[in-house]
C-alpha cells in the first residue's frame, strides 16, 4: 500500500499549488521587501527574519503568471531545499492536502513546458493542484545568483 504524503497547498490567482509539506519551515504575513538594485529578475527582494536575510523569489515569474503587488493578504511561504533556504509571496494558504504518488497524474504530459519541475497534479473534489518538486524547481544558476545576492547583502 503507498504511503500518503503531504502537500502545502496555496494559491496563485485561481490555481492551487503544492509543495512537499516537510519542505516549508514557516508561514508569515506579508511585510515589506528590502529590495536589491542589482538583484536577479527573478529575486523580488529580502526579508529579514530574525537577523537571517532570505530572498523572496518571484514565483509569478516562475510560473508564467501576470505580475501583481503583494497586498497586506498576502503570505510568504519560507521553505527549505535540499540546497538553500528562500521564500515565496502567494496570494492565499489553502492548508495541507494528501496524495498518494499513484494518484498524481502525470504532470509532463499535461504541462510539457513545466514537467520537469513538478510531481504530478492531484485531484481534490472541485479542483486540481499543481504539485512542484520544490528541489529541481530552480537551476543551480538561478540558485547561485540569488544566494550571491543574499551574501552580497548580509555582509557588514
Amino acid at each position: 500500500m503507498s504511503q500518503k504524503k503531504q502537500y502545502f497547498v496555496f494559491m496563485l490567482d485561481e490555481q492551487r499549488y503544492g509543495i512537499d509539506l516537510q519542505a516549508v519551515e514557516r508561514v508569515i504575513p506579508a511585510v515589506e521587501l528590502i529590495t536589491l538594485p542589482e538583484a536577479p529578475e527573478m529575486m523580488s527582494g529580502l526579508i529579514n527574519l530574525r537577523g537571517r536575510m532570505i530572498p523572496v523569489v518571484d514565483i509569478r515569474k516562475k510560473f508564467r503568471l501576470p505580475p501583481r503587488d503583494m497586498g497586506m493578504e498576502d503570505r510568504i511561504v519560507i521553505f527549505r531545499t535540499s540546497t538553500w533556504i528562500t521564500s515565496i509571496v502567494v496570494d492565499k494558504v489553502e492548508g495541507v492536502m494528501e496524495f498518494v504518488p499513484r494518484d498524481l497524474d502525470d504532470a509532463a504530459e499535461l504541462f510539457p513546458e513545466m514537467g520537469q519541475f513538478m510531481e504530478g497534479v492531484g485531484k481534490s473534489e472541485d479542483d486540481s493542484v499543481l504539485i512542484y518538486d520544490i528541489d529541481s524547481l530552480f537551476s543551480r544558476q538561478e540558485i547561485h545568483k540569488v544566494s550571491s545576492q543574499v551574501e552580497n547583502h548580509s555582509q557588514p
